[in-house]
């Protein structure tokens, strides 16, 4: 039996990075969501309660606002329906896979805030960018962010091998 000391930033980063893989894979899209809406909550807590960072309010003001409300809304329902079954045991939800795309994104913009991405969350970052470049190609960072991306952001796939491949540079200036 193997007995780990976890911070909360690196259950973050562990959920994240593990949502991402199975994102990048098309795996399943519940447990993704399970995972994010997890990394989520400790992120809007650290948020709200350090004075140096910015607010929870802030961050979500890159999204459109009809896109903000729905995030919310959907946010609440979908991780209570898939955490909780005291008063609904029976019922069953509708769930829309694409909330996980602007779950995933908003988690790994306020880990870019807090300075501590992974490569795996860099390369959601610049997939979900190159996905939605009509909407956040305006923001300039967001345009630095793809700027000489030649990966195709409808093959996902390549996306998580760009990630493996930037961990794996990480990994080589570790050990020089």
């Amino acid at each position: 039996m193997c007995v780990e000391q976890i911070s909360k930033i690196e259950a973050v980063r562990r959920q994240l990075d593990t949502a991402i893989r199975l994102f990048f894979e098309d795996a399943d899209t519940v447990s993704i969501h399970t995972l994010c809406g997890a990394a989520h909550l400790i992120l809007y807590d650290i948020f709200n309660s350090d004075d140096n960072l910015e607010k929870i309010e802030d961050y979500e003001n890159i999204l459109q606002e009809e896109d903000k409300k729905k995030f919310q809304k959907d946010l609440r329902r979908d991780r209570s329906f898939f955490k909780h079954a005291d008063r609904d045991m029976n019922e069953t939800i509708e769930f829309d896979e694409k909330s996980n795309t602007l779950l995933l994104f908003m988690c790994t913009e306020m880990t870019r805030r807090m300075d501590m991405m992974s490569s795996k969350m860099k390369a959601y970052m610049v997939w979900f960018i190159k996905k939605n470049e009509e909407r956040y190609s305006e923001i300039e960072m967001y345009k630095e962010a793809i700027k000489g991306c030649k990966l195709d952001p409808n093959d996902k796939k390549s996306f998580l091998s760009f990630a493996n491949d930037l961990e794996n540079c990480r990994d080589l200036g570790r050990n020089s």
